[in-house]
């Protein structure tokens, strides 16, 4: 494929330029040769320090990120995912060996309230955290295992990271030395050498572009469709026949006799000042009329300052000012006591000692949850009842006989882009967007004819669904596409041809046996120069200045200024400056050899060399400056780190395996 012949010969150096473009991210992308390795089983696709990657977790987790971005996997695995999806899972192991090294632990309480922040936005008064989670797992395609899992390791690598973050020292004469090499400016010559200008042998026939089709109809096919049937069973609990014995109430209460202990409690007056000589003269006129509202309003003419009685128990204040407070005896005046807020004057209005919710008191409440958890038991074995039949080969109708509650439909043409369908289904009314989507969701999840088991829309709402039929995405009819098949072929026909001629002239051109000046003129092409090559100080501004100057400015010299962190060049207006990867080709080639570099469509490559190089100032370091290198620092940290954590913790890959999975096979493109 292109991204294999890529790595040799010319191509091999436009490719590097824009590897180097992708930052850290990049750099993990193919370390050590992407962990190649023999040491793996058949039904492994690799090891990570001798713990396999089971071929069918892993093609789970492969198809829950495909299918969200709507790619199929033998295009995947052209493009890179799979092997960018096991990097993932690779390095997520090998930060998982790191904090298990570092004694890193993470108590199951900061992986809870990571959970309960990602549910939060789907808890509503008919789903709770339970129902919210099990609709959270299920769109994500995952079980809670694996969520907590994923979860866990985050926050072990967040913690790791957040190590190298705030260990990074750069001494200022380095510093001094990356912001010169960082402002260096760079002169040279080049040529412009246009894929359109190069004329082609021949014109493509029909059986050309017939076998041209084969190779890039995944590039042409029309979506997949999906006809299915969806059931809805909605229950209304009051329906079902509950009623909890009194002995169960007691049981309950004896059991969870921690629960209805109920600690002291402090009915509380309080007034808030912002001074605390305000708040004295308050106290003061409280502690002889015995009125804290009143005496407010005297100190400050309102009674803006002064809050009703209200309930308090001693875990609910700071302690600065829960322990004057509960010290004290009822009737009395406490303060002034500061917080954040100001400088509050309490009076004790009552004391409830703590006691015991008596039984009497109790039983409504635990009557309540012991019937809804009884509910919810009745419904899991409804809703488990169903699921059985359904296994046992049942279609809805028949099942619906037994429990006319369900509502069948049968929807047609559902891709996987849209909802338009769903939305006009005659459930529709009763469904939520977000429900819809996780119907949709879920249709695109099953096999053909496999019956889902029972998910939750809500605490009483519940649906499955048969995939009926798929109508797998085809390739359009050659005469649909002919006209850009032939466009596309000859684009990329024309751009092969001037790669293969500028690799020529590049190995000329450094060999001495030609000039730039004689390239020229036998190619009827002009030098043009660029006099002052230099990274943007922000890529925002680049982005500006490329946007406002025309392709007209193709021969004008590039002018721009010293300062992007991130080291990479930015469009200006000489043409090869336009694309970050064209201009970093030359700000970092040596000086005096010539190169080509690739525009990011393949139509242009810019041939040439840089005559002259100026270091920039690199004395006057401003502090945003230092902290940028430092997090640069950072960066290549956590790049070594799983360098050497990959060289501690053996790791193979299962190449083979890898291409028989996931590789575009011959009957793919026929």
């Amino acid at each position: 494929m292109i991204l294999r012949s890529m790595r040799s010969g010319l191509l091999s150096a436009i490719f590097l330029g824009i590897l180097v473009l992708g930052g850290f991210s990049l750099v993990l992308t193919d370390w050590n040769g992407f962990f190649h390795g023999p040491g793996v089983s058949k039904t492994d696709v690799a090891k990570v320090d001798g713990h396999p990657i089971k071929a069918s977790e892993f093609n789970a987790q492969v198809s829950r990120v495909l299918h969200n971005q709507n790619i199929n996997p033998s295009m995947a695995y052209q493009a890179g995912v799979i092997d960018n999806i096991l990097q993932g899972e690779i390095v997520s192991r090998l930060m998982h060996r790191a904090a298990l090294d570092f004694g890193v632990e993470i108590e199951d309480k900061f992986v809870a309230e990571q959970i309960s922040s990602l549910i939060e936005p789907m808890i509503t008064k008919d789903v709770d955290n339970k129902r919210a989670l099990q609709q959270f797992v299920q769109m994500q395609g995952m079980s809670e295992k694996q969520l907590v899992s994923l979860v866990r390791g985050n926050i072990e690598e967040n913690v790791i990271r957040g190590v190298l973050n705030s260990a990074n020292y750069v001494p200022r004469d380095q510093i001094s030395d990356l912001l010169s090499y960082e402002r260096l400016t760079r002169a040279g010559e080049y040529v412009v050498l246009k894929s359109q200008d190069v004329k082609l042998g021949r014109e493509a026939d029909d059986a050309t572009l017939r076998e041209y089709y084969k190779t890039v109809e995944a590039n042409y096919l029309t979506p997949e469709t999906r006809d299915a049937t969806i059931a809805i069973l909605t229950v209304d609990p009051k329906e079902l026949s509950v009623k909890i014995p009194a002995e169960d109430i007691k049981n309950y209460y004896d059991e969870y006799a921690e629960d209805f202990k109920i600690p002291e409690t402090r009915r509380l007056e309080q007034a808030i000042l912002p001074t605390k000589d305000q708040a004295e003269k308050i106290l003061a006129k409280a502690k002889s009329s015995q009125d804290l509202q009143n005496a407010v309003k005297d100190v400050t003419g309102k009674e803006s300052a002064f809050s009703q009685a209200a309930d308090f128990k001693q875990d609910e204040l700071s302690e600065d000012l829960a322990h004057p407070i509960f010290a004290a005896k009822a009737g009395d005046l406490v303060g002034p006591l500061q917080s954040p807020l100001g400088f509050h004057v309490f009076k004790i209005v009552k004391i409830e000692p703590a006691h015991v919710e008596p039984l009497a008191e109790a039983t409504k409440n635990i009557e309540s949850k012991l019937a809804s958890e009884q509910q919810g038991n009745e419904i899991y074995k409804l809703t488990a009842a169903i699921e059985d039949r359904l296994a046992g080969g049942e279609d809805y109708v028949s099942i619906q006989k037994d429990y006319p509650a369900l509502k069948i439909e049968k929807i047609s043409g559902l891709k996987a882009a849209d909802q338009v369908n769903l939305k006009e289904s005659k459930l529709s009314p009763e469904l939520s967007p977000e429900q819809g989507a996780l119907i949709s969701k879920k249709i695109f999840q099953q096999s053909q004819g496999e019956a889902g088991a029972m998910g939750d829309l809500s605490a009483n709402s519940f649906y499955t669904v048969t995939v009926d039929h798929i109508n797998a995405a085809q390739p359009k009819e050659f005469a649909q596409v002919r006209a850009d098949l032939l466009k596309n072929w000859t684009r990329e026909q024309q751009s092969q041809e001037n790669l293969k001629r500028t690799e020529d002239w590049v190995a000329k051109l450094n060999q001495g046996q030609m000039t730039l000046d004689q390239l020229a003129k036998a190619n009827n092409l002009k030098v043009e120069n660029f006099n002052d090559l230099s990274r943007k100080k922000s890529a925002d501004q680049a982005a500006d200045q490329g946007a406002n100057e025309s392709d007209g400015n193709e021969s004008s010299a590039a002018s721009t200024k010293a300062g992007n962190s991130t080291g990479k060049a930015t469009p200006s207006p000489s043409p090869f400056l336009r694309e970050p990867a064209m201009a970093d080709r030359y700000l970092n080639v040596a000086q005096g050899k010539f190169i080509a570099a690739s525009s990011q469509d393949g139509q242009k490559i810019i041939l040439g060399r840089v005559t002259k190089t100026t270091l920039g100032d690199g004395l006057r370091a401003k502090e945003d400056r230092v902290e940028n290198l430092g997090e640069l620092t950072a960066t290549m940290n956590a790049a070594l780190l799983i360098n050497s954590l990959e060289r501690t913790y053996k790791v193979d890959i299962n190449r083979a395996l890898l291409d028989r999975i996931y590789a575009p096979r011959d009957s793919e493109a026929e």
